[in-house]
């Protein structure tokens, strides 16, 4: 899996219908699956059908030998993983301006300095990000 957001669209499209919206957190490491719910009811309801999602997963290009199964304990808010940059707060003018200048100092043409490259990249986004946000 490339990403947490790819991983977690291909897990709950492999979930029985309404279960979906109960994973808060999911996590493939060494081709074990570590599945974190909302309740404890989810759980015991989602484990009978863990075969049949492994076997849906594999289909998927997921390779899993192992599932884990958690709840999340009740004062930890709910944070789903499809859309963390709707809640992220816009960078600010000085931070846009400090990396601007920071990515300013590297040759702009050098082909063997990825840093530069990365920075001036990353510039570029979060001013496109911080002029989105002002547009809203």
């Amino acid at each position: 899996m490339q990403n947490a957001r790819e991983l977690h669209s291909v897990v709950t499209r492999n979930m029985p219908r309404g279960a979906a919206e109960h994973l808060l957190f999911c996590r493939l490491v060494d081709d074990r699956l570590r599945l974190t719910l909302d309740h404890a009811a989810w759980v015991a309801k989602l484990r009978f059908n863990e075969r049949a999602m492994v076997r849906a997963l594999a289909r998927d290009g997921v390779r899993v030998k192992q599932v884990s199964w958690h709840v999340a304990p009740k004062e930890v808010t709910r944070q789903r993983i499809s859309d963390p940059g709707d809640r992220a707060r816009p960078p600010g003018a000085a931070a846009v301006a400090r990396l601007e200048a920071l990515a300013a100092g590297f040759e702009a043409d050098d082909a063997s300095d990825p840093l530069g490259r990365s920075l001036r990249k990353l510039a570029g986004v979060l001013a496109a990000k911080r002029q989105a946000a002002k547009k809203r």
